[in-house]
């Protein structure tokens, strides 16, 4: 902490904001769990996927249901490293047993593994993230046994703070702050291409334009993410930066006194 500053709120993610990570890896470990104990299950689909033989109906039915999620995740964190663990977990039995160490069961008790796995370094993640609020700064800190990152961001260089409740959020209460910067740290971009073309007299010809809108959305280390009740921690950071921007007028009004009274004295 800096010479007289005071120390306004800590906090950190609330639990329910990882719950999608939760249920990722939870999702994977009974999958895992259940195709190993039960892999009759799918049975049913026995004759009914003409490319796919029985014997092989039970992997190939519990490798779609492992991938599907690791995709739409993939999707939405615009980041292909959750498709790839999706398919590492599925093909190591396979490669295991192409190379003669094991068998396709093999995957099975990766999913189990890094299910559990998982599960608590979603936890371990969302404790490494710790947020200070103090009357002069936002200090925002990632602090893991891999990584360790620091973000002092004082309030004279926030144009706006954007407080965002998803629905989940609603529900448990909690919410995303972003605080916007001038550089625009804190914000992404999201884009839509409209295009279309014509064919006359076997000439082709097309045109597409793009609109891009900027959207609040950051890295969980960079924001105050999923924190409790953010409502109440927006309203603490507006008055805060009021505060801060009408500190430099008053420094200056005290200065100037300052000099008035020094002058006077002098003149005396």
């Amino acid at each position: 902490m800096l010479n007289k500053e005071t120390k306004i709120l800590e906090t950190r993610p609330h639990p329910a904001s990882f719950l999608g990570s939760y249920f990722l890896w939870g999702y994977l470990f009974l999958v895992s769990l259940l195709t190993y104990l039960k892999p009759g299950i799918y049975s049913p689909l026995c004759g009914k996927i003409t490319f796919v033989s029985c014997g092989n109906i039970a992997f190939v039915s519990w490798a779609v249901l492992v991938i599907v999620p690791y995709l739409v995740r993939a999707y939405q964190n615009v980041s292909i490293g959750n498709l790839l663990l999706g398919i590492f977990i599925v093909i190591i039995g396979p490669l295991l047993a192409f190379i003669g160490y094991g068998d396709r069961s093999y995957s099975y008790y990766t999913g189990i593994g890094l299910g559990l796995i998982g599960m608590l370094a979603v936890e371990l993640h969302r404790r490494a993230h710790h947020y200070t609020i103090t009357d002069r700064r936002i200090i925002i800190e990632y602090n893991s046994f891999y990584k360790k990152r620091r973000r002092d961001l004082v309030y004279e260089r926030v144009q706006e703070f954007i407080v965002e409740k998803p629905l989940l959020g609603r529900i448990f209460g909690f919410g995303h702050i972003y605080p916007i910067t001038a550089s625009r740290i804190g914000t992404g971009s999201d884009a839509v291409t409209v295009g279309g073309g014509v064919a006359a007299k076997g000439v082709l010809g097309g045109v597409a334009t793009t609109k891009t809108v900027e959207m609040p959305r950051s890295r969980s280390f960079y924001i105050l993410y999923g924190i409790p009740d953010p409502e109440s921690t927006y309203d603490k950071l507006v008055n805060l930066q009021s505060m801060s921007q009408s500190a430099p007028y008053l420094r200056e009004l005290v200065s100037d006194m300052k000099k008035l009274v020094e002058d006077k004295e002098e003149k005396k």
